[in-house]
C-alpha cells in the first residue's frame, strides 16, 4: 500500500507543478506561451472581432448606397423642378447644365437602373429647353443643343451595344473553353 501512496504523492506533485508553471508562464510571457486553452480562447476572440468589422464594414455599404439614392433623388427633384423662362441665356445655361448632368451620371455610373431616371429627366428637360428656344425663334441655339443631345443619345446607345457584345463574347468564350475541356477529358480517357 506504501508503494500506491507513493505514486499518488508523486502524481499530485507533477500535476501541481505543472499547473503552476503554466500559470506563470502565462502571467509572465501572455498568451504567446500559454495553454492551448487561452490560445483557443485567443481565436474566438480574433474571430468574434473579424466578423463585428465585417458587420461594420457592412453597415457602411448600406449607409454609403443609402446616402447615394438619396442624392440621386435630390438630383431627380431638382432636374424635374426646372421651369424654363422666355430669356435665352438662361435657357441656354440650363440646357449646358442638364445635359452635362445625363453626360457625367452616364460616364460615371453607366446606364444602371438607379441612374436610369435621372439620364431620362435630363433628357426630357433638354428636349423641352429645344423647344422652348425654337418658340422663342432662337433656331441656331436650338439646333446646337439638339445635335449635343442628339450625339448624348448615340453615346449611349454605343454603351448599350458594347455592353450586348461584350456579354455575347463573354458567353462564347464560356461555350469554347467548356468545348475544350470536354476534348481534353475526352482525349485522356481514350489514352
Amino acid at each position: 500500500m506504501g508503494k500506491t501512496s507513493d505514486s499518488a504523492k508523486k502524481g499530485f506533485g507533477r500535476e501541481l507543478g505543472k499547473n503552476t508553471a503554466d500559470y506563470l508562464s502565462n502571467k509572465i510571457l501572455g498568451d504567446k506561451w500559454s495553454t492551448p486553452h487561452r490560445v483557443a480562447v485567443s481565436v474566438q476572440k480574433e474571430q468574434i472581432r473579424a466578423k463585428a468589422q465585417e458587420h461594420e464594414t457592412d453597415v457602411k455599404e448600406a449607409q454609403l448606397e443609402y446616402e447615394k439614392e438619396k442624392d440621386f433623388d435630390k438630383k431627380l427633384e431638382s432636374i424635374n423642378g426646372i421651369e424654363f423662362t422666355t430669356d435665352k441665356n438662361e435657357i441656354s445655361n440650363i440646357l449646358s447644365k442638364v445635359i452635362s448632368i445625363a453626360s457625367s451620371t452616364f460616364s460615371k455610373d453607366g446606364y444602371e437602373k438607379v441612374t436610369l431616371p435621372i439620364i431620362k429627366a435630363c433628357i426630357e428637360k433638354a428636349e423641352e429647353g429645344i423647344f422652348r428656344l425654337k418658340s422663342i425663334n432662337e433656331i441656331t441655339d436650338a439646333e446646337f443643343y439638339q445635335k449635343r443631345l442628339e450625339q448624348f443619345k448615340e453615346d449611349i446607345k454605343g454603351k448599350k451595344r458594347k455592353d450586348k457584345w461584350t456579354t455575347i463574347i463573354m458567353i462564347m468564350f464560356v461555350f469554347i473553353l467548356l468545348g475544350l475541356m470536354l476534348l481534353i477529358a475526352h482525349f485522356s480517357k481514350h489514352n
